[in-house]
């Protein structure tokens, strides 16, 4: 990030025009997981492809199809397994991949799911987070252990919509973005303590900075939450750092008018955020997206390239 000129194609993956790519980096970096939509592909949910790409070679590697391209992999801590959702005709499916195999491992479903979405697995890769959409709402469930046979329940996320679901590297809570109350109009951030299951709080309604949450990143090791909070009245945007304990909030990117950052990721080391920069009149009428990458000092860089640019991960200190 210090000079985006230094740049190299790590590889291609095929995918249908007009549709992209969503991925994630493998926690050892040696790897990409990628889902894509192949070109001869007509439906996002059914028809997608997980792939594998090496760092330090560029091989591609297909490693399922039928996968959901609307949903991003997840990689369990020991860079051997990726999640991912499949839409079978029962309904939606969690499966997990061994990507050194290419074997299907765990292939779990709920009978109320109407969709669900893998989050994140804990540091130690016992417990397997997943967001369930139900006719009632969404609801946090969980997979246990190495073969997990089902998927249980263990607390309600929101009576409506939620999205944008993150652990924190440390695997006790989960942020999320969902509308306050039984409102659909607007989402008000999340935080839930995962060692006191039920106690969830809308930041919005207890800080001084309130208004609509446009996204949020944790900070690497027992850093705070990145929050793209949005002032009650103006719609200006601000990015603010919730510090670990909870207490305090604080201003890193002040807002600035026709100007919002959407926080995605911090690189491992905590020295830069890449943000989702988004421009327009207001939130209504946005004109232009960018990937750009801000540093501690506040400079800030725009990711450019012939096509359309999108965020998959960071790349461990070393690595290509």
């Amino acid at each position: 990030p210090d000079d985006l000129s230094r740049r190299g194609r790590l590889g291609t993956v095929p995918h249908r025009a007009g549709y992209g790519l969503r991925g994630a980096t493998a926690p050892n970096g040696a790897s990409l997981a990628l889902t894509a939509l192949p070109a001869d592909g007509g439906d996002l949910e059914r028809d997608g492809q997980l792939w594998l790409l090496e760092t330090p070679t560029g091989a591609l590697r297909l490693l399922l199809e039928g996968v959901s391209a609307r949903g991003t992999p997840v990689w369990a801590p020991d860079s051997r397994l990726v999640a991912a959702k499949r839409l079978l005709p029962d309904g939606p499916h969690l499966v997990v991949v061994d990507v050194t195999t290419g074997a299907v491992t765990v292939s779990l479903s709920m009978p109320s799911a109407a969709d669900l979405f893998p989050v994140g697995w804990t540091p130690d890769g016992g417990t397997l987070y997943v967001a369930v959409q139900t006719p009632r709402g969404f609801d946090l469930a969980v997979a246990r252990g190495t073969s997990p046979t089902a998927l249980q329940v263990v607390a309600p996320l929101a009576a409506g919509p939620a999205r944008d679901f993150r652990l924190d590297p440390a695997g006790r809570r989960l942020s999320y973005l969902a509308p306050p109350g039984d409102e659909h109009a607007g989402f008000s951030a999340y935080l839930l303590d995962l060692e006191r299951v039920g106690q969830r709080l809308p930041l919005n309604q207890r800080r001084p900075l309130a208004g609509p949450a446009l996204g949020a990143a944790w900070q690497p090791g027992d850093g705070g939450l990145t929050l793209s909070l949005a002032a009650a009245g103006s719609g200006m945007v601000a990015l603010r750092m919730l510090a670990p304990d909870g207490t305090t909030l604080r201003t890193i990117v002040p807002a600035a008018p026709e100007s919002y950052d959407v926080p995605l990721s911090w690189s491992p080391d905590g020295r830069y955020l890449a943000v989702r920069h988004l421009t327009g009149p207001d939130l209504q009428r946005l004109s232009g997206e960018a990937l750009e990458v801000l540093g501690q000092d506040g400079r800030r860089a725009r990711v450019t390239a012939g096509g359309t640019v999108a965020f998959v991960g960071w790349l461990p200190p070393g690595r290509p």
